[in-house]
């Protein structure tokens, strides 16, 4: 029984949109990440006066994320009749077959379902010669002027989905009671989340049924499709669709040459008939993509690897070949560019301006490039290509692109590994694999005149980044070692360093590390040791010879004192300030005798007057101080009217105000004067007389709470805001200074997720608040106001990005790092790196002597691989090992291997296994490598370069070692090479003895051990998984139990629970499989057969499984300590962490019987109640076709943790429905949630 839970989202960007979503005029940008869903909206921010920019940046902002129960195929935009926020809606595509509608809900802040259509059960999907749907692409395209819209899913098969228009005849008809009888009956999908509104409308729906049409109803002789989409300026849908008759095949080309066609076809949506407009042949083979392109161009352009070819609207058609091998493998006729020397598979293109027909393509390679069309009139009589040179910006992006949307005004978005220029101390240049904005210059005009197409490109655009996101995918190996921290010596070895989690992350140059923690390692510059601290606060303050007023403008340098005041308590009800300036990177003792001479206990220290003041909030006193603090105002806290002793509570400090709740209950509300000094504000009849249990003052500069625009002079006044909570647990919101009460806001003690002033329908169930606080999260360019309990303010390292729940630090390295692993002994990380090199057959091969007059000049290119070293102190390549022209790194590990026979002496080493591929028809070899990494003398430049990579031992076999684990007790190791697993040691002279082995299947991807055991697991990667044993006495292997289910095994590993032994699975089809050696079951066949217990879908392709020990959550300490005296040994608990090439990380947890019930009860009621986004459903998401062998599911701990989103009163009611308290599942979603990793 076991949870799966993702720690991590998916980062990688697979899919992104623009279009005005959240409203007509909005300018937003949809992305999908696999399975989640974010919409951002664009923020154009204008220079800083005096700042280094002198033209305005747009910058991304989160408006919401959603995770979908569902993998995104693709999004298009549609323009329906009527939407709720004015704006456009968007169509999702899903794996599967589904399609889902959505729009935006400006009430609920959020996206809202129209409609959701599923063609997965479709007749034409139930031939057995068919492929699973999936395991078929799918191409989604959406027709100009929103008639309709194609789906082709299933290879052959092509759903169409209307909409209806302002022309429709139905539109002209009154909207009658059959109309209101017939909402939600059209089409496979009626169901909707939400009501549709029907103001400006005569239907139920926006769309019409939609029907599917096998291809070959269009034309018999579509039997491969390829690509296709919705053409421009046609008065009906017209869509170009690129196919083939006969597969296409690089290695058949000298018979399949020039085989593929593109054929226009324009949609009769009434008779649900085609017509074909004009058809083009012979077009080359290599053609993969349809891109229709809008005025003034127009027509389609098609993109092969090796050409671009545009067919207008007539059929006519101008190509240009970008490489010498467009000649090569087609006839067509093309214009020759060839010296570009460029590679288009898999490249993206993107218009630039709505203007002109430019369109920016990005090659694998990450150069930048322009193309440009030859316009006479409206015909096309030529295709350019440009490279933009590095100093226009054509260097920017230097790696592979996988999507992009054009957001208007010449800003294109697109998803790529690229680098980052970081302005870090002593550092220059990072690279980064995100996801990033860029914008061009505005086009050079000349006497007036726009320059025309035929000029070159280069001159005309200028690249430049404007915002990113952070991607850290493809994730392909992990280690984990010790944090390197500034720590000295004699603390570091007291409190000891914990672990940090480290990934090899992204793909060819942009490839790198990612270093990953739960909690923040911060950078100590200073310590100093003081005794009974009770309280630190630090404020930055104007000298007294530097100060000025409020109306200095943000470009003017000011000259602040910084001080640290630390409060020592010295009795029950005294304290001792000791201050101290901050002096560069230094504490020192600062004497101010005015500050508290009377000890008294300190509430709160703040600056106000634009920093001219430093205010200190007593217990019975308020006392203001200068630059220097010196002592410039004394206010009391008790109450001057009645004399009566009070003392302050809690307090709240915007500039100018100071918001005091003394012991009472009562409002001391003070304001400063241009001078600074502190004046009380009288109050009105209702504040002063109520009693409040929180105070909270907030600068509303966004204008949420703000019921009217206020001039420029009141902005600051008008936009102040007070929020008071009564005893009751009501939300007083009032404007100041008039002191106007804007809401009030009931029942805030249910904790609803969207406050409101309306009152709860259900308040029998609260919590008991004790503090409110209003404040702005976010970033610098964008922050909104929230409802939080704590704050917690500390200076995290550069270089740390905060997006997500972890910290994470992105380390280029500069080329791809496949496999990586931490030597403990050194200290140090050995990583597995490639990088690309051109490949020219040997002029010295015999049974080839042609190979010799190769004339090209155009190579194709190979991964060359060596090994690196990197210190964790510095993040730097301290040594490196290049491995020969046509050996790949397979396997990186860390092993405790036995270096003498004679005295048995073990040492950690660094084992890598390589792989000599030479080509599909010469055999594999392979060669085991063991280092250690040595001590030597570093570089003075470089202290870091200390440490070196040794060659202990080189041994040679036969076959590619594919996977490499230790074994035994002995130190020695297990290899798969080829189709045997051996058994080896180490002799001293560097020779690895064979002492067992065992013959296996076809291509070994897995070999794990059960530490200590001698048990472990041979996982193959079309046969299954087989689990084995080894002996010491005498040398020998012995297969246990196989797996008879023959899985496509990408990663697995051992997951013991108590006294039971679980085998995890990740599959190619992004599936987990728990399997159990149980031989006690009669349906183990006496133990020979791997029981299958639980199938789970991720919607990730696994790369990794790591078993790691799981520390023990608060909740079960507590139950550990009562039952301490009953229990002689504790068993370790285990669980599973999962990386994925998409970003995210996962986590498997054993969970206990009774736990399992009380969330596999919990899961069913979300499944049932909550609204899940697109309509999707997660039970079926995370289900998997079996034959009913499986028992128990795996539960989904995302869905799990919606019940935390929820109200206090939703909670209540679903925990009593469940038979559980609130407690309970708080204590079992502790024990999933990734607390179990307490050493990282």
């Amino acid at each position: 029984m076991q949870c799966y839970t993702e720690l991590l989202p998916p980062t990688g960007v697979t899919h992104s949109l623009a279009l005005p979503f959240t409203s007509e005029s909005a300018n937003n940008l949809v992305v999908a990440r696999t399975s989640r869903l974010q919409i951002f909206s664009l923020l154009n921010v204008d220079p800083q006066p005096g700042g280094a920019e002198e033209q305005g940046v747009s910058k991304l902002i989160l408006e919401r994320e959603y995770a979908l129960p569902g993998t995104v195929a693709d999004l298009c935009r549609v323009k329906l009749l009527n939407t709720k926020s004015g704006g456009e809606a968007i169509l999702l595509a899903f794996r599967s077959a589904k399609l889902a509608l959505i729009e935006w809900d400006p009430r609920r802040y959020g996206i809202c379902t129209i409609s959701i259509h599923y063609y997965e059960r479709d007749d034409s999907t139930s031939s057995p010669w068919v492929p699973d749907l999936s395991s078929c692409g799918s191409i989604l395209s959406v027709d100009p002027s929103s008639r309709c819209a194609v789906f082709n899913f299933g290879i052959r098969n092509l759903a169409i989905l209307p909409f209806h228009q302002p022309g429709d005849d139905l539109v002209m008809d009154d909207y009658g009671e059959l109309d209101e009888q017939r909402l939600g009956s059209h089409g496979p999908g009626s169901g909707t989340d939400c009501d549709l509104t029907k103001e400006s409308t005569m239907h139920g729906t926006p769309y019409t049924s939609s029907f599917v049409l096998p291809l070959a109803t269009l034309d018999p002789s579509i039997l491969h499709p390829i690509s296709l989409a919705f053409l421009y300026e046609y008065r009906e849908p017209t869509f170009g669709i690129l196919y083939s008759q006969v597969a296409t095949s690089n290695a058949l080309l000298h018979e399949r040459k020039d085989v593929v066609f593109y054929t226009v076809f324009t949609l009769d949506l009434e008779q649900r008939a085609s017509t074909t407009l004009l058809s083009v042949s012979r077009l080359p083979s290599d053609l993969f993509k349809v891109v229709a392109l809008p005025p003034p161009v127009g027509g389609a352009l098609l993109i092969g690897s090796n050409e671009l070819v545009h067919v207008d609207q007539a059929g006519k058609t101008n190509a240009v070949g970008v490489n010498e091998f467009s000649r090569q493998v087609s006839s067509f006729s093309m214009t020759d560019q060839s010296d570009l020397a460029l590679r288009l598979e898999g490249c993206i293109v993107e218009r630039l301006s709505e203007t002109n027909g430019d369109l920016l393509l990005v090659p694998n390679t990450g150069d930048l490039v322009l193309v440009k069309f030859r316009l006479d009139g409206r015909s096309v009589s030529g295709i350019s290509v440009h490279p933009v040179p590095p100093h226009a910006g054509g260097d920017i992006v230097k790696s592979a692109a996988s999507s992009s949307a054009f957001l208007g005004d010449k800003r294109v978005f697109w998803e790529v590994k690229m680098p980052i220029h970081y302005f870090w101390a002593d550092q220059s240049e990072d690279d980064v694999y995100e996801d990033d904005l860029y914008a061009t210059v505005p086009e050079v005009v000349v006497d007036g005149r726009r320059p025309s197409a035929e000029s070159s490109g280069s001159n005309l655009y200028n690249f430049r980044e404007y915002d990113r996101l952070l991607n850290i995918g493809p994730l392909k190996d992990i280690a984990f070692g010790r944090s390197f921290t500034n720590l000295g010596a004699e603390e570091n070895a007291s409190n000891g360093s914990g672990l940090e989690l480290v990934a090899s992350q992204g793909w060819d140059r942009s490839g790198g590390l990612a270093v990953m923690k739960r909690g923040l390692e911060l950078q100590v510059l200073n310590s100093m040791r003081t005794d009974s601290a009770r309280c630190v606060w630090t404020a930055s303050v104007a000298h007294r010879d530097e100060a000025v007023s409020k109306n200095t403008t943000q470009g003017e340098e000011r000259e602040l004192h910084h001080y640290v005041v630390v409060s020592k308590a010295t009795s029950v009800d005294r304290e001792q300030s000791e201050v101290f300036r901050v002096e560069g990177q230094e504490l020192r003792p600062f004497r101010a005798p005015e500050f508290n001479p009377n000890e008294d206990v300190t509430i709160d220290i703040a600056t106000l007057t634009s920093k001219n003041r430093v205010v200190q909030i007593l217990r019975n006193e308020v006392r203001s101080y200068d630059g220097d603090l010196g002592l410039a105002q004394i206010y009391p806290v008790w109450d001057e009217d009645t004399s009566e002793e009070r003392m302050a509570i809690t307090t709240s400090l915007v500039d100018p105000y100071v918001a005091i709740l003394r012991d009472d209950s009562t409002l001391l509300l003070l304001q400063a004067d241009d001078s600074g000094d502190l004046d009380e504000v009288e109050l009105n009849e209702q504040m002063a007389n109520s009693k409040w249990t929180s105070c909270c003052l907030y600068f509303d500069k966004t204008g949420i709470f703000s019921s009217m625009r206020a001039t420029s002079n009141e902005s600051t006044q008008r936009n102040m805001t007070l929020f008071l909570m009564t005893q009751d647990c009501r939300l007083f919101i009032y404007r100041l200074p008039d002191q106007k009460l804007l809401a009030i806001i009931e029942g805030v003690d249910c904790l609803p997720p969207i406050l409101s002033s309306e009152p709860p329908k259900r308040s029998t169930t609260r919590e008991a608040l004790t503090e409110v606080v209003v404040a702005d999260l976010g970033d610098t360019w964008s922050s909104f106001p929230y409802l939080i309990g704590v704050v917690h303010v500390c200076r995290v390292p550069l270089g740390v990005q905060l997006d997500y729940s972890w910290a994470i630090q992105q380390i280029p390295i500069g080329e791809q790092v496949d496999h990586l692993a931490y030597s403990s002994s050194s200290g140090m990380y050995v990583l597995g790196t490639s990088h690309r090199t051109e490949f020219k057959l040997p002029d010295d091969d015999e049974l080839h002597p042609e190979w010799r007059n190769e004339m090209t000049s155009f190579f194709p290119e190979v991964q060359r691989s060596s090994l690196k070293v990197v210190s964790p102190k510095t993040w730097t390549v301290v040594d490196s090992y290049l491995l020969g022209p046509a050996e790949h790194v397979m396997a990186v590990k860390n092993m405790s291997l036995e270096i003498s026979e004679n005295t048995h002496e073990r040492k950690d080493m660094i084992v890598v296994g390589t792989a000599f591929a030479r080509g599909e028809d010469i055999a594999s070899r392979g060669c085991v490598y063991v280092f250690e990494v040595i001590k030597v003398v570093p570089d003075p430049e470089r202290p870091e370069t200390d440490r070196k990579l040794r060659l202990v031992g080189k041994e040679p076999v036969k076959g590619a070692v594919t996977a490499l684990s230790e074994i035994g007790g002995q130190g020695f190791l297990i290899v798969a090479q080829g189709q045997k697993c051996i058994v080896r040691g180490l002799k001293e002279d560097g020779s690895l003895l064979p002492v067992a082995f065992m013959d296996v299947q076809c291509h070994v991807s897995v070999v794990k051990e059960l530490k200590g055991t001698g048990m472990c697991i041979i996982a193959d990667a079309v046969k299954g998984l087989w689990f084995a044993g080894y002996s010491e006495e005498p040398y020998k292997m012995s297969l246990f139990a196989k797996d008879l289910d023959y899985l496509e095994v990408l990663a697995a590993d051992f997951l013991p629970d108590d006294n039971k032994l679980f085998i995890l699975i990740a599959d190619s089809d992004c599936n987990l499989h728990v399997l159990q050696y149980d031989p006690e079951d009669p349906k183990s066949s006496n133990g020979d057969r791997l029981l299958s217990r639980s199938k789970f879908h991720t919607g990730n392709f696994i790369s990794t499984l790591t078993l790691l020990p799981r520390t023990s959550v608060s909740s079960e300490q507590m139950i550990s300590d009562v039952e301490a005296m009953e229990i002689d040994v504790k068993i370790p608990r285990h669980q599973m962490l999962i990386t994925s090439q998409n970003g995210s990380v996962g986590l498997v947890t054993c969970v206990s019987e009774e736990s399992y019930r009380r969330l596999s009860a919990l899961q069913s009621q979300l499944t049932n109640t909550i609204e899940h986004p697109c309509g999707l459903n997660p039970r079926a998401f995370r289900a998997v076709e079996s034959d009913g062998t499986a028992g128990r599911g795996m539960l989904d701990g995302k869905l799990l943790f919606q019940w935390l989103d929820m109200s206090k009163q939703r909670k209540v009611e679903i925990a009593s429905r469940v038979g559980a308290n609130e407690w309970e599942i708080k204590a079992d979603f502790e024990a999933i949630s990734g607390e179990g990793l307490g050493y990282l």
